[in-house]
């Protein structure tokens, strides 16, 4: 989450929608594999929007972190357990 995050604030300019949309599908991915709340990932995404202080485009990034998200959550991560993590009974 922080990582995806930290991309999408650090984003310059002209790649910036590329990055906030893999951003947006990599955590839907965790949404739709019930590991990570919708509501806390949209506005974290939101949150690193906003640093890049662009208002007249705010309305276009909220998009695409609603059609990447879906897109993610579409399509959930498969999440394996590691061998060797298993506590000992």
């Amino acid at each position: 989450m922080r990582d995806e995050c930290d991309r999408v604030r650090t984003a310059r300019p002209g790649t910036r929608n590329k990055v906030l949309s893999t951003a947006a599908y990599a955590l839907g991915q965790l949404v739709g594999a019930e590991l990570l709340d919708e509501t806390y990932a949209r506005n974290h995404l939101q949150a690193a929007v906003a640093t890049w202080n662009t208002p007249a485009s705010a309305s276009k990034d909220d998009g695409v972190i609603d059609t990447a998200l879906r897109a993610g959550i579409g399509n959930p991560r498969r999440v394996t357990p590691r061998r060797g993590n298993r506590r000992a009974a």
